[in-house]
């Protein structure tokens, strides 16, 4: 699915189904991050979602990470760097929107 919205002139197009994979990508890496309640903070490099976490060991392994289409993990203490890609702005969006939305749960 498509949506097209209107911005001065110009017709933007923006793929729903990019939108919704990101979403996605970003609730099964809060689950396997080990939830809401986890996470500290997040920030991004180009290629990282860099997330500080509580509790290391309630982290999932690497594996699963790939699992859900991410290129790995990498653990330093508490923080936790997930490799995504060059898509990593957008997901880290999406990310921050459902700490948001959680919180006010």
């Amino acid at each position: 699915e498509i949506g097209v919205r209107l911005v001065g002139s110009e017709m933007c197009i923006r793929d729903r189904s990019k939108d919704d994979e990101r979403l996605v990508l970003a609730e099964n890496i809060l689950d396997l991050l080990g939830g809401t309640d986890n996470i500290i903070d997040v920030t991004n490099c180009a290629t990282r979602l860099r997330v500080n976490v509580k509790d290391k060991s309630v982290v999932a392994p690497e594996a699963s990470f790939k699992a859900i289409g991410t290129h790995g993990l990498v653990v330093q203490g508490q923080s936790i760097q997930v490799i995504i890609g060059l898509n990593v702005p957008q997901v880290r969006e999406k990310f921050e929107s459902l700490l948001k939305f959680e919180s006010l749960l």
